[in-house]
C-alpha cells in the first residue's frame, strides 16, 4: 500500500514540479532501484577472461549452452536480414525523417541497442574481448 503511494507521489513530482534533471535522474534511480526494478549489477560480464552472469561464473555446460545459442543467432539468415533492418530504420528514423531532437535521440539509442546486442552475442559466442565491452 506505501509502495502505491511512492510510487504514485514519485510520478507526481515528476510530471508536476520543477526539478531540475539531475534531480529527476536521482529520484527516478531512487525509485527504480526501491522497487527492484533495474539491476544494480550487469548480467553479463567478462572479469579475467571469466564469463559471469548476474555475478556468478558460468559452468562449462551452460557455458557450452550460451555459446551455441549465440553461434546460431549471429549464423541466423532470418536474423541477421531483420536486424539490419531495424538498423536501417533506425539510422533513417535518427537522419533522414527525424521531426524533432527526440528521434534523433531515439535513433542512436536503437543503433547503440543494436551494436551492444551483437557485441554481447560475440561475447557469448567466445568471438568478442573484453575490451569490446569496455569501449562503449
Amino acid at each position: 500500500m506505501i509502495g502505491r503511494y511512492a510510487a504514485r507521489l514519485a510520478a507526481w513530482l515528476l510530471k508536476k514540479t520543477d526539478l531540475a534533471l539531475p534531480e529527476r535522474n536521482l529520484l527516478t534511480a531512487s525509485v527504480l532501484e526501491n522497487l527492484a526494478a533495474l539491476s544494480l549489477r550487469d548480467i553479463i560480464k567478462v572479469e579475467d577472461g571469466i564469463l559471469l552472469i548476474g555475478g556468478k561464473p558460468v559452468d562449462m555446460e551452460l557455458a557450452r549452452v550460451l555459446r551455441e545459442s549465440a553461434r546460431g543467432a549471429l549464423n541466423n539468415t532470418a536474423f541477421k536480414l531483420i536486424r539490419e533492418q531495424v538498423m536501417f530504420e533506425a539510422m533513417s528514423t535518427g537522419t533522414y525523417t527525424a521531426k524533432s531532437d527526440l528521434d534523433v535521440y531515439f535513433g542512436k539509442a536503437s543503433v547503440w541497442y543494436g551494436q551492444r546486442e551483437q557485441a554481447f552475442l560475440e561475447i557469448l559466442a567466445g568471438q568478442n574481448v573484453e575490451s569490446e565491452l569496455d569501449a562503449n
